[in-house]
């Protein structure tokens, strides 16, 4: 009698969203654990595979039992739950029997609960999963078509992954990146050796030697553009969970209130300023030496965000008959983390040092923010230097 598969995580979902659940379900049940990145406590079930992962289109048994009280069996055994978050699943009585379930049959820890929202996120959709959602950044899964939409899902995948096995993103998904690059050089290696066979037979050895350059030169070429785009894609995934559930709305919030809000965000532009106190301190000791700016000019400021369950806050500082506040975007202090760990790798030469890499990154961060603040983005100033300060708060003055 075979032994019964043991649940490590149960997936939720609604089944007009069953695409998505089943596309999660194959990949995560795909992926070979690193397991000495992983602590003993939180191994899979499996010595290899992140399994087993409950989905009931493809794990249901045929015997002559009970439908809800099968559910209910690998609801009550599975160590986490992951809930796929659409308007569907928002309506589904039998979703939210399930989260109701799951949290009854494991002392209603939120923590063992991943919440995965397609395309974007929204509250109602439980209000325990709304809880998490204003607490924690969740997985964003992508159904859009091309390269964005095949990165996207990457990044919700590896996310969906750092919950479960409790290992940083950044570790898993620079894992992935050397996988790929070994992976892509063993395919040119087969592809070198097939056509040094193929030029062998043939008699016209200059040519066959330029063609082959001429193929290889734009090998090289595609390899960088993707190297470059799949650098710029790491800022783009910090920049969705930071404009979507903190900056744009908040400034949204304070321009429904007829305010209009001039907000300066701290950003890191070498690698000693991704310590956002390093960075703190450069632009508050600019602000008391040059526009006598002391703590009587700061205060906190509570915004009422009508989406969120609790108020968000931002330092206010006026001076000079003008007002602005300031964030240091402590979120981008994730940088530090991929750089350090790709720097690690002295068998790579990645093209630029720590400053450079936290230049890159920023500049890329800041593209990205403004393509993402939509009409807001006129309100929001992102400092690199003392000197773009200066001119922002002069711009600030002559308006």
């Amino acid at each position: 009698m075979a032994q019964k598969k043991k649940t490590f995580a149960f997936i939720s979902y609604s089944r007009a969203d069953q695409a998505v659940a089943i596309d999660i379900q194959k990949r995560i049940e795909k992926y070979a654990y690193p397991k000495e990145w992983v602590t003993e406590d939180n191994y899979p079930y499996d010595e290899k595979f992140v399994r087993s992962i409950f989905l009931d289109l493809t794990d249901l048994s045929v015997k002559a039992r009970d439908f809800t009280e099968e559910i209910r069996e690998h609801l009550r055994e599975s160590r986490y739950l992951i809930v796929i978050c659409t308007q569907n699943s928002a309506k589904s009585e039998f979703v939210k029997r399930e989260i109701d379930y799951f949290l009854s049959t494991h002392d209603n820890n939120a923590d063992l609960i991943c919440a995965v929202y397609v395309d974007l996120i929204f509250n109602g959709m439980h209000p325990v999963i709304d809880e998490i959602v204003a607490t924690r950044n969740c997985p964003i899964y992508v159904t859009s078509e091309g390269e964005a939409g095949h990165t996207g899902r990457k990044y919700c995948f590896h996310h969906i992954l750092e919950f479960l096995l409790k290992v940083e993103f950044a570790k898993l998904y620079n894992r992935y990146e050397a996988y790929r690059k070994r992976k892509k050089v063993r395919r040119m290696q087969m592809v070198a050796i097939v056509l040094t066979l193929l030029f062998s037979a043939l008699t016209y050895a200059l040519i066959s030697q330029y063609n082959r350059t001429q193929a290889e030169k734009k090998q090289v070429e595609i390899f960088e553009r993707k190297a470059e785009f799949e650098q710029k894609t790491f800022p783009f995934s910090i920049v969705v969970g930071y404009i979507g559930n903190f900056l744009r709305p908040m400034v949204e919030s304070m321009c429904e209130t007829g305010e209009c809000p001039d907000v300066l965000i701290y950003m890191p532009y070498s690698y000693d300023e991704l310590n956002f106190l390093t960075r703190l301190k450069k632009y508050s000791n600019h602000l008391e030496t040059n526009y006598n700016v002391d703590s009587t000019c700061l205060s906190r400021k509570n915004i009422r965000v009508p989406s969120r369950h609790r108020d968000m806050t931002v330092v206010q500082i006026k001076f000079d008959s003008i007002t602005v506040y300031v964030d240091n975007a402590t979120t981008v202090s994730a940088f530090k983390a991929v750089i350090d760990y790709k720097l690690s790798n002295k068998d790579i030469d990645w093209g630029r040092n720590r400053d450079q890499m936290v230049q890159f990154y920023t500049d890329a961060f800041i593209q990205c923010s403004l393509d993402s603040l939509g009409a807001v983005a006129s309100s929001v100033h992102f400092i690199r230097s003392t000197s773009e300060m200066d001119s922002v708060l002069t711009s600030i003055k002559n308006r």
